[in-house]
This record gives C-alpha cells, sequence and structure tokens, in this order.
C-alpha cells in the first residue's frame, strides 16, 4: 500500500490547515503548506530548503496569505525529499513558526488510472489541494471532474460559483439524455444541473449545505456518453476496486479541502466493508443493520477490530463514484462522517447485485 503524506506548518497561536499530497508525486511537483496564521513573506527567504540527501534541490519558494509552495526550477529526480522550515519564518504578529521537516518521494511512474463506467480510465492528476481527474482514452482527453476554481476545462462556470449562475448562463437543466430510442431520466436536476453544450454533456454539482454553490463539475464528451451502453457497466473485480479506491481518492480531497487530515486506507477495515456490501447487494437490502440484526460497530468487532470510535456510510444505485460521492456529500449525516475530524482510518469497498447496481459501503474509526 501506498503511503500517504500530510504536510502540516505549526505555529504557536494557532492551528494548522492541513495541505496534502496524494501519494507519491510526480518529478513536477508543487510542494505546498497551509497555515492559519498569514505569514509575514519577508521572512521566508532563507529559510525553506528541499533537500535530496545531502543535496540542496534547486526551487523557486513563493509565500502569500496563508500559504508556502515549492517549486522545482528543474524536475525532481526519482526518490525522497525533504522540505525543510526552519524557525525564522514568523507570521504578521512576529511569532515565529516552530521549525519542521517533511518529506515525500518522487516517482517516475505514470500516475495512477482507474477504470470508469465509460470506455476510458480516470487519472488523478492532481493533488489533494487541487484536486482534479482527467478521463482518459489513450492519449486522448475525453471526461474531466474538478473540484478546484484552477482547473475549469475551459467552461464559463467554475467551482465555487453560484447555482444561480448557471442558471443564468444555461437556463434551465436536462431532465433526460435520448440515447437511440431510449430515454435515460435524469434524477435530482436541482442539484446535479446537467447541459448539453459544445459536444460534453457538463453537470455541475450544487452544494446544499455551501450556499448552494459549485462543489464540483463533472463533464463526460457527447460520444463517449451516446456510446454507453445502458444505466450501469457490466462490473469486474478490478471495477470494483478501483470504484472504491477512487471514491477515497474523492473522499480524501473533501477532506482536505475543509482543513482535515486525509484519512489512511485500512486492509482489514475495507475487508469488514466488503462484506456489508456483498451482503447487501446479494440479499438485496440497503441497511446499516444486516439482516441479522448486526449494527456497524458490532460488524466491525466481529471483524476483530476494536476502535475507540467507529462510523459507516453506505450508498447504492448511483452510476459511479464520483456521483455516489457527491450525493454522501449533500446528506447531511454522510457529510458529517466524511468531514469527522476524530477519524483517522478508512475502508471502502463495492459489490453488485445482478441488475449490475453498486453498492458501497465505507467504514471509518479511529483506533
Amino acid at each position: 500500500m501506498k503511503k500517504w503524506f500530510v504536510f502540516v506548518l505549526l505555529c504557536f497561536a494557532a492551528l494548522p490547515v492541513v495541505a496534502a499530497d496524494r501519494e507519491d508525486v510526480a518529478p513536477d511537483h508543487v510542494f505546498t503548506a497551509i497555515l492559519t496564521d498569514t505569514i509575514d513573506v519577508h521572512t521566508v527567504e532563507g529559510n525553506v530548503q528541499m533537500k535530496r540527501g545531502d543535496q540542496n534541490w534547486p526551487v523557486k519558494v513563493r509565500a502569500k496569505d496563508k500559504t508556502i509552495t515549492i517549486t522545482p526550477i528543474e524536475p525532481y529526480a526519482p526518490g525522497a525529499y525533504e522540505a525543510v522550515f526552519t524557525a525564522g519564518i514568523k507570521n504578521l504578529g512576529g511569532k515565529a513558526l516552530t521549525a519542521q521537516t517533511y518529506t515525500f518521494t518522487v516517482t517516475d511512474k505514470p500516475l495512477t488510472t482507474y477504470e470508469s463506467d465509460y470506455n476510458f480510465v480516470w487519472q488523478a492528476a492532481g493533488t489533494y489541494q487541487d484536486f482534479y481527474l482527467t478521463g482518459k482514452r489513450g492519449s486522448e482527453v475525453v471526461a474531466g471532474y474538478t473540484m478546484t476554481p484552477a482547473t475549469a476545462f475551459d467552461l464559463p462556470i467554475t467551482v465555487g460559483m453560484k447555482k444561480s449562475d448557471v442558471l443564468a448562463q444555461y437556463g434551465e437543466p436536462l431532465t433526460e439524455i435520448v440515447k437511440g430510442n431510449v430515454r435515460y431520466q435524469l434524477n435530482d436536476t436541482d442539484r446535479v444541473m446537467t447541459y448539453l453544450t459544445e459536444g460534453r454533456y457538463v453537470s455541475y454539482i450544487v452544494d446544499v449545505h455551501d450556499a448552494n454553490r459549485i462543489r464540483a463539475i463533472l463533464w463526460v464528451r457527447e460520444d463517449m456518453e451516446q456510446a454507453k451502453d445502458g444505466f450501469y457497466r457490466t462490473p469486474s473485480e478490478t471495477y470494483a476496486q478501483d470504484a472504491s479506491r477512487l471514491m477515497f481518492e474523492l473522499l480524501n480531497a473533501s477532506r482536505v479541502h475543509y482543513g482535515l487530515q486525509p484519512l489512511l486506507w485500512h486492509d482489514k477495515l475495507s475487508q469488514i466493508a466488503r462484506l456489508h456490501s456483498v451482503d447487501m447487494a446479494t440479499h438485496n437490502f440497503f441497511s446499516h443493520t444486516n439482516l441479522s440484526g448486526e449494527a456497524p460497530h458490532d460488524r466491525i468487532e466481529r471483524g476483530g477490530l476494536s476502535p475507540r470510535m467507529s462510523g459507516e456510510n453506505i450508498s447504492y444505485g448511483y452510476t459511479n463514484s464520483i456521483l455516489a460521492h457527491e450525493g454522501l456529500m449533500d446528506s447531511k449525516g454522510h457529510r458529517d462522517n466524511i468531514l469527522q475530524a476524530d477519524f483517522t482510518h478508512i475502508g471502502i469497498a463495492t459489490a453488485f447485485n445482478a441488475e449490475y447496481a453498486p453498492y458501497i459501503t465505507q467504514n471509518f474509526m479511529r483506533p
């Protein structure tokens, strides 16, 4: 399992805001650390270094407001690096930050890909801090998903704008997609607003818990959507694993967006989640309590774990992990689990019923 790195700057006066990387990073990686205090930018020069062993790596350091970024002047070589921050960095009040060193690993391997419910794969190109996905069919970009205004895919509406901006730009959203003689009804059109524009089906996802701002944007090229046969794809073990891992990425990106630490993947907890997903899919029920009357904490303890705290989210029937994640973020109780600061680990598993509809279980815990 890959290691997950959390980068935090500490100050004497305030708690940190977490900045984090998804996994081993690319050679052009931009290291980001975010503070809750505004930085005295004049104190940053000379107090930030990037080291590869005993060698100082040439980097460009930029500080603005509460953020410090480190960009390599020449691409990193594969291997382990240390970002070193000295106590010479201060906030505007003159209080020094605690000296800190953070590590990350650069890889020259291709980025991780995830099977989608279309004829392309998702590739996670961004960090958790500015998370987005590109849908790739070979070298072609045929789809996209973004949680950040920094990646807008040449669309006129960006993440953070309002639902009213979408309506002003496009009018009322589609209520169905027609493929040949089949009409596919679109649900929840008040919060997932879909439009066919310039050869793309674009869905603007509205955050009902944040003043109806656009939380994320998902688009798929028109020919990709029209070529998709049926509502669900034929599942496979690889697709089930990728669906769960992609949801892990989405969930952690949402946590980091709200200043929380990303969760760690827990294999045994994932096995426990898988048993419940398979149970629901096989026996055609959807509940936190199984047919034997066991609640989530009962199943977790039966699986051999004794956490200090635990929680569970379940999802059913969404066509893919992206829409399932967005559905959970719309539900207050599920959203609270995803954004629970005290959780540290998660297990996620996906199973499919006879009609290929996915059942997803997320088990959270703090050991």
